[in-house]
């Protein structure tokens, strides 16, 4: 397995097995369940939004607004998905609303470490030899699918079906987008040493 396939199956290592029961109280209405749920959820889903909308003002509005969509929606959660992906296609849906056609920017030095590997496989080597200015840089060449695709697996660190839920579409659809997305990725990147 190379490193970048591990970092893809590194996910929310933190997560909290308390994300789900803090949904259940919000959905009793217990207004302490909105502050814990934001300091837990906020900043990663301003960070999304704001790739998203590409604007600070927009994505805060994004962010408040799926937090009241969150408000209102809590009961309907099943439990099918994980309190994060069902958060991040709130956001992605409210974003939606915003603008219809969404441009996703890259995120900033600090998340693009994510993006970087160790190895010797070729993709990893690509991404390991290349500073992070490079890698910006690759990415703003890249389709807003394809970013979103990178964003969502190694900045945001969700698995493939939870990508799948945000984005809408089918697990396998999630894996062939990685898929080309990394490859496309890692052309850039070879390509600046030519």
């Amino acid at each position: 397995m190379d490193a970048v396939s591990t970092l893809v199956r590194r996910r929310m290592n933190d997560a909290d097995p308390d994300d789900e029961a803090l949904l259940e109280r919000l959905a009793r209405g217990d207004q302490d369940a909105v502050p814990a749920l934001y300091a837990r959820f906020g900043r990663p889903l301003y960070a999304y939004a704001r790739g998203l909308v590409g604007d600070d003002g927009l994505a805060e509005e994004v962010v408040q607004d799926t937090f009241v969509a969150a408000w209102r929606g809590a009961a309907g959660f099943e439990g099918r998905s994980s309190a994060a992906s069902w958060l991040f296609g709130i956001a992605r849906r409210q974003a939606r609303d915003r603008i219809r056609r969404p441009q996703l920017e890259t995120e900033g030095e600090e998340r693009l470490e994510g993006l970087r590997a160790e190895g010797h496989e070729p993709e990893a080597a690509a991404l390991a030899s290349a500073s992070r200015a490079e890698v910006v840089e690759a990415l703003e060449r890249l389709s807003a699918t394809d970013r979103e695709v990178l964003v969502l697996t190694f900045a945001h660190e969700l698995s493939g079906p939870e990508i799948a839920e945000v984005l809408e579409i089918p697990e396998g659809t999630v894996k062939s987008r990685l898929f080309n997305a990394r490859r496309r990725l890692r052309a850039q990147l070879v390509g600046r040493e030519e």
